[in-house]
């Protein structure tokens, strides 16, 4: 990128080699840095931190126009997020999202930025990360609008499967990129010389949610010509550290962009720990994306449940199946053998104990019932309720005592008794 002199944060210095003092002064002045961007004007802080232009009043009509458009959006979306959380309506929440990604995908590809101080070079790689933030929100926007033709299970697994696959995806092409930006971005090598040398302090927050970790960052000052222009630059991606390898006065062989010749490829860009981790975690995540997308297709979601505690993002547009209606009569005519002209009786009853007898369920009850053998698919267990129909077999002269004997069985859920016949009483 273009050396700018008057970018207070870059320390210019023909010293390769800096002493502890010097280096320790510039991380005290940070540190004051840092406290006074506490008290600077928003609207200047991009100029403070990234050396853009400071504003001055004379914006274009239309800049500004396009500024308070984005502002109203801006503002607009979060008032409507906000009220959709109050109001507990996920479904709203997730397409407003998905199309604010999906515009803010849109601008990173024709603007290319990914951040305020990215150069012409670099914004390749804001495009194509601005290509998978629109596929990625359009295919969840798109699933959350056909939401009636999945169940809910399903359809959080495919919106899993298109954010981890695209992500990964992502990941793989940005790795390919960084591989071979001397080959796609920075074609051209050309000697030219180090005058100088800049170096910036910089912090970058804790992922363990401690105080920001403070870096020092280096790039030589080259001077070159080309195509009859004089250019001063350093490197796009500055380097870690405080010392150069490059002797002052010295020339050296440089990667730039022709189409931006002040754009220098920085030494790590191709660095091979960054081109594999990216790449790994790339076929990781494509993988696992590709994997819940195979096994939502096999019809491995069909047994999955999801549970909401409010405003399913999904709604559930499966209808419960209707009980089957069962009377009197239809009992009396399937069942007349195993009733044999007996008093017989229906009751809903709980099951102790569910135990594996030869390959099927010997169920126990808690009143009276004899134990009932039936087949393991029915998945019956302990404290599940159970519509019984029986008989029963007395032991007693005066019929007060007796074993209940079901001849018919079923589940709650699925039949619902209209007739008249009630429990056994003693």
């Amino acid at each position: 990128m273009r050396y700018n002199r008057d970018f207070k944060r870059w320390k210019f210095s023909t010293d390769r080699i800096i002493e502890t003092e010097e280096y320790q002064w510039m991380i005290d002045e940070y540190d004051e840095f840092r406290k006074k961007m506490l008290h600077v004007d928003i609207r200047d802080m991009n100029h403070e931190l990234y050396g853009m232009p400071k504003r001055d009043g004379n914006e274009s009509t239309g800049s500004k126009i396009r500024n308070a458009v984005i502002t109203i959006l801006v503002i607009g979306a979060f008032i409507s997020c906000a009220v959709a959380l109050i109001l507990k309506q996920i479904l709203v929440f997730g397409i407003l999202f998905c199309s604010l990604f999906f515009v803010a995908g849109a601008i990173m590809v024709f603007t290319g930025q990914a951040s305020t101080n990215d150069t012409p070079s670099k914004m390749i790689r804001g495009r194509v990360i601005g290509i998978f933030i629109m596929l990625g929100s359009g295919a969840i926007l798109s699933l959350i609008l056909l939401r009636d033709r999945f169940l809910e299970a399903e359809m959080l697994v495919w919106i899993a499967s298109a954010a981890f696959g695209l992500a990964g995806l992502c990941l793989v092409c940005l790795a390919i990129i960084d591989k071979l930006s001397d080959k796609i971005i920075y074609k051209e090598e050309i000697d030219a010389k180090c005058i100088g040398y800049i170096r910036m302090v910089d912090s970058q927050s804790d992922s363990d949610g401690g105080p920001p970790m403070t870096y020092m960052y280096i790039s030589p000052v080259f001077e070159y010509s080309y195509e009859g222009q004089r250019i001063e630059a350093v490197y796009d991606t500055l380097q870690l550290g405080d010392c150069c390898d490059i002797e002052l006065d010295s020339y050296a062989r440089i990667r730039i962009d022709p189409k931006h010749p002040e754009d220098i490829m920085g030494p790590n860009v191709t660095a091979n720990s960054r081109f594999v981790s990216m790449l790994i975690f790339g076929i990781i995540f494509t993988c696992v994306g590709s994997g819940l997308a195979w096994y939502s297709l096999l019809g491995g979601t069909k047994d999955l449940t999801v549970e909401t505690s409010w405003n399913e993002l999904l709604p559930d547009t499966t209808e419960a199946p209707a009980k089957q209606q069962i009377n009197d009569e239809a009992i009396e005519a399937n069942y007349a053998d195993d009733i044999n002209g007996k008093d017989w009786y229906f009751e809903v009853t709980t099951v102790v104990s569910a135990e594996d007898y030869q390959g099927n369920l010997l169920l126990t009850f808690d009143d009276s019932f004899e134990k009932m053998l039936v087949k393991t698919d029915t998945g019956f267990k302990a404290g599940d309720d159970i519509c019984i129909f029986y008989t029963v077999a007395f032991e007693s002269e005066d019929q007060t005592e007796g074993y209940k004997c079901p001849f018919v069985y079923t589940k709650p859920s699925e039949v619902e008794y209209t007739g008249s016949h009630t429990a056994f009483k003693k």
